[in-house]
C-alpha cells in the first residue's frame, strides 16, 4: 500500500500540514451515490456549529489536492479508494471539495 504522503515533496508538508497534522479526523454525515459520471460523495457537518471547522478542512483539502497531494478514502478502517485531485490532473474545476449545508 503506498504511503499517502509518498508523492509530496517534504518541503510542502510543514506549510500545508502545519496545524492540520495534530487534528484527528472530523466526524461528518456522509452519503454516496453513483451518477453517470462517477460516484458523488456528500459530507455534511454533524451539527451547525461544526460548519466553520468543515470549511477550514475543505479549503485545506482543495489547496493540497491542487498541489498534487493524494487522497485516501477508508471505510471501517479498510482502504477503499485512493486518488488524485482533478485540479492537479486537468485544467477543469471539477476537483474542488465544497462543504454541503444541512
Amino acid at each position: 500500500m503506498p504511503n499517502m504522503m509518498g508523492g509530496m515533496p517534504s518541503m510542502m508538508m510543514p506549510n500545508m500540514m502545519g496545524n492540520m497534522g495534530a487534528m484527528g479526523p472530523m466526524m461528518v454525515k456522509m452519503t454516496c451515490e453513483m451518477t453517470k459520471d462517477g460516484m458523488v460523495c456528500k459530507m455534511m457537518p454533524m451539527d451547525a456549529a461544526m460548519m466553520d471547522m468543515m470549511t477550514q478542512r475543505c479549503d485545506m483539502m482543495n489547496k493540497m489536492m491542487g498541489m498534487g497531494a493524494p487522497m485516501m478514502m477508508m471505510m471501517a478502517g479498510m482502504p477503499m479508494m485512493m486518488g488524485m485531485g482533478a485540479m492537479a490532473m486537468s485544467a477543469g474545476n471539477g476537483g474542488t471539495v465544497t462543504p454541503m449545508a444541512k
